[in-house]
């Protein structure tokens, strides 16, 4: 028995509006993003640390905008020195975070990198130098950062830790909101498109 279009049409209308609620249901109930680095790990709770000491190495850090800046010696000593910041991992978790570095020194004169459990893994020793790091923690893990200079002198060099760009990859809910509207406005059409045929 052939089926009338007009039922066929609302058949297919009433399913795509529940599909649509279905996938709504789902990303209300499903977990949200991890936040971000800079979220998880203020400044506040890091520790700053120059080695052998202030006056031989007189590195600080700041926060600029949403980013950590540690900044290395530069105290003219012509002594070598470290500075580190620390904390400790919350959670076992992935860190994951985006690095530059710049300096107006000679190349290898100053680097900087990240710190996991007392090992230092360097990331740069010249001026320009990005990229995203990750690695995994367990919780009470000490990570952290650090600037070496091998004189303390001829321009620090500076570590910028910011969280990961997002490249313009939209957020979840926001495909999800435009697969809703499209959803919408195809049951919309097949609506108008049902009572056109009912009238002629």
């Amino acid at each position: 028995m052939k089926q009338d279009p007009r039922m066929i049409g609302l058949k297919l209308c009433r399913g795509l509006l529940l599909s649509g609620l279905c996938l709504a249901m789902s990303a209300a109930l499903a977990p949200r993003a991890e936040a971000g680095f800079i979220e998880s790990y203020p400044l506040s709770g890091f520790t700053l640390t120059n080695s052998p000491n202030s006056q031989l190495t007189n590195g600080f850090v700041a926060m600029q905008g949403k980013s950590i800046v540690l900044t290395g010696g530069n105290s003219g000593s012509g002594e070598s020195g470290t500075t580190d910041l620390l904390t400790t991992a919350l959670t076992a978790s992935q860190i994951q975070f985006f690095y530059s570095y710049s300096s107006l020194d000679l190349p290898n004169q100053d680097s900087g990198g990240y710190l996991l459990n007392g090992s230092f893994f360097q990331l740069a020793a010249a001026t320009g130098a990005s990229g995203v790091v990750s690695f995994n923690v367990t919780a009470g893990e000490a990570f952290g950062f650090r600037v070496a200079t091998v004189d303390n002198q001829f321009e620090p060099g500076i570590l910028t830790i910011s969280d990961v760009p997002t490249s313009g990859v939209p957020e979840p809910g926001t495909g999800l909101y435009l697969l809703l509207v499209s959803i919408a406005v195809l049951a919309v059409g097949l609506v108008r498109r049902s009572r056109l045929e009912r009238g002629a």
